[in-house]
């Protein structure tokens, strides 16, 4: 779909006429675009696959605080609140102030969950599902290879047991979270699901280049901030979650990265692979 097209669409949805639109390329899956019209700035968000759009539509309806507000849908396409406020990765941090503002966000989410674990749209997450699909959808080398095999055999002697499952975010990385005078607005809800907290918090710590040493410090952060829901299992499962999200955050990027031509992907992802071989 060209803009022309998409513009046609959203004015027809708004019953406004566009004054710009622009696309915004960084850090998105989807195809997003900030419009401008006499009322007032939005964002406009196109999905391409049903799922993630009835995700968002789901989490975005729950109308929180913490995220945008819904202006407007249709089947594939959302208008949301356009955000004026510093977005995380573009706030000069040290790295304890990262793991702090990345924390409290996932305690804000995970304490004040959108929809119930009960709901008919959100769903558990299947790590071994979600790793042999993304590692069926590109090329990987014998070593690779190797060790995506010796993660899904991990998986399948992991038990959840008395692990602690909530709404996760599941992509927490800088660029959805906007830091406000008041508190945070989280964007990008399509990979919402239903997971360990353990897992939320790693998949934070990995997706925004943050390492295994700092899994303690990210602990003890979490539990002191939400002493009522706490990470209640052991360091070794967390190390576990970390190298799951490790090994789907490389996945993903040498998914994309191959089959869009992206160098820049490929080479996030064999920084991914790299801290499985660590």
């Amino acid at each position: 779909m060209n803009e022309q097209v998409l513009s046609h669409q959203i004015e027809l949805l708004l019953g406004v006429e566009l004054n710009q639109i622009e696309q915004i390329t960084i850090g998105c899956s989807q195809q997003v675009y900030r419009i401008t019209t006499a009322s007032g700035v939005y964002v406009v968000k196109r999905f391409g696959h049903r799922a993630a759009f009835d995700t968002e539509l789901t989490i975005l309806a729950a109308n929180k605080a913490y995220a945008p507000r819904l202006i407007a849908s249709q089947p594939q396409l959302i208008i949301s609140e356009y955000i004026n406020a510093p977005l995380l990765g573009d706030c000069q941090l040290s790295k304890q102030a990262l793991l702090e503002h990345l924390v409290n966000a996932l305690v804000l989410f995970h304490n004040n969950p959108p929809v119930e674990l009960n709901n008919s749209v959100i769903k558990p997450l299947n790590f071994y599902q979600v790793l042999t699909e993304l590692a069926s959808s590109c090329q990987l080398s014998p070593h690779q290879t190797a060790n995506i095999d010796t993660l899904l055999n991990k998986v399948k002697r992991q038990e959840q047991g008395s692990e602690s499952l909530v709404i996760c975010h599941g992509d927490l990385n800088m660029n959805n979270l906007f830091v406000e005078p008041k508190g945070y607005k989280l964007i990008d809800f399509e990979a919402v699901s239903i997971a360990p907290n353990s897992y939320d918090l790693m998949m934070a710590l990995s997706i925004n280049g943050l390492s295994a040493t700092d899994i303690d410090a990210a602990v003890k952060r979490y539990n002191s901030s939400s002493p009522n829901h706490p990470i209640n299992h052991t360091t070794t499962k967390c190390y576990f979650y970390f190298e799951l999200a490790c090994a789907i955050n490389a996945l993903w990027f040498q998914a994309r990265g191959q089959q869009q031509n992206i160098k820049s992907f490929r080479c996030q992802a064999d920084k991914y692979f790299a801290q499985l071989s660590q």
